[in-house]
């Protein structure tokens, strides 16, 4: 399953009071991230992904993802297993005059393809 969200950050958003969107997701693993800066942030937009309370991306503790025109892709192996079943993308904008959008898409695989039921056939009478 792909988990697609646009989160737009009003300018003069600081780091001390982000913006923030949550991202309903489905029992799982996390397997990749895409995120993408379009051209003209200037490096003044910021994210980071928290999965509860601990941020997940990047995975150093109070780092960010931040460019323009710059696309962050990556495998991972993320276990979403535990309600709630959501991240939080959290960004700041210290663009003083414009909003910006930055683009997540995380790919997800479900726990029913992860860890699939095996259904043991019938068994047949004897002498069949």
């Amino acid at each position: 399953m792909r988990y697609a969200a646009t989160l737009t950050i009003p300018a003069n958003t600081t780091e001390d009071d982000p913006h923030e969107k949550t991202v309903d997701l489905c029992y799982g693993q996390i397997k990749q991230v895409f995120v993408l800066f379009p051209p003209g942030h200037g490096g003044l937009t910021h994210l980071q992904v928290f999965y509860q309370t601990r941020q997940i991306f990047p995975t150093t503790p109070g780092e960010s993802f931040t460019g323009g025109d710059t696309t962050y892709e990556f495998d991972e192996n993320w276990p979403i297993y535990e309600p709630p079943l959501a991240v939080t993308l959290r960004a700041w904008n210290l663009d003083d005059t414009y909003e910006h959008s930055i683009i997540v898409q995380l790919l997800l695989l479900p726990l029913e393809i992860m860890m699939p039921v095996v259904v043991m056939p019938p068994q047949l009478p004897e002498g069949m």
